[in-house]
């Protein structure tokens, strides 16, 4: 996912008075026969970290996490923007190689190439609010027409290893994946469940907090996606923009 797009959606769930700040965390946690490894914070290859004191995610760390289990049944935790596709790519077949049970389950988000890594679960699942978004490889690059077109040939070739990955879940059409990557789709937990990304959506458990009884039951509020919040967003930006060019006009008159 770009820096920019990270921000966008940061910025839109803030105006709806909604904040997500992902605190990176990598952590592996056993108990008896089975084992859950927490994957939050950035996807990014170790050698493009500089402070390695930092928490992040990549392949190499992945790997030694999973050297430190003797296959017992495994579930991913994923919150993340996503990053490096090739990192995503590398964890998704560490996870596959993987010789215990793997199962995944969406915590918040999983973006970009943490939707890659999604895809290593023998089932998914993921709370009502939890989404899933794909979309279409990108670098920043520079260079002649040569070089330009080597660096496309290479994201069409990256492109095409991610739409095998995520057939593999998918329920539809090959042309119904490429449209929803070309238009980098945002899918709420029930729109990813429907089209076979999750395996289900799970429901608030007995324990779970309750609201207090109050008199007069109020009428359940549809939680906004993301793409909604990011269109109202837009919104706004175009409404600021439209008074301010109002006001220098006035000004200059």
């Amino acid at each position: 996912m770009k820096l920019y797009q990270k921000e966008q959606i940061m910025k839109s769930l803030e105006n709806a008075g909604m904040k997500i700040d992902i605190k990176p965390r990598l952590e592996l946690k056993k108990s008896d026969n089975k084992a859950e490894l927490y994957l939050y914070g950035d996807i990014i290859e170790d050698d493009y970290v500089w402070d390695k004191t930092k928490q992040y995610i990549s392949s190499k760390k992945v790997r030694e996490q999973l050297d430190n289990l003797d296959g017992e049944d495994l579930l991913i935790h994923i919150n993340s923007f996503g990053g490096m596709t090739f990192e995503g790519v590398a964890i998704f077949n560490l996870l596959m190689d993987y010789p215990g049970n793997v199962d995944v389950q969406i915590d918040g988000i999983a973006a970009s190439a943490a939707s890659i890594v999604a895809m290593a679960g023998k089932t998914i699942k993921g709370r009502s609010n939890t989404m899933l978004m794909i979309h279409k490889g990108w670098t920043w690059t520079r260079g002649n027409a040569d070089e330009l077109r080597k660096v496309a040939s290479m994201l069409e070739k990256i492109d095409a290893a991610a739409d095998e990955t995520y057939m593999k879940k998918f329920n539809g059409t090959k042309e119904e994946l490429l449209a929803l990557i070309g238009n980098e789709t945002y899918l709420t937990a029930e729109e990813a469940l429907e089209k076979g990304f999750y395996d289900e959506v799970i429901e608030a458990s007995e324990g779970d907090p309750k609201p207090e009884a109050s008199a007069k039951p109020e009428e359940p509020v549809k939680p906004l996606s993301l793409f909604e919040l990011h269109r109202i967003n837009k919104e706004k930006q175009e409404a600021a923009r439209k008074a301010a060019n109002l006001f220098a006009k006035f000004k200059e008159e």
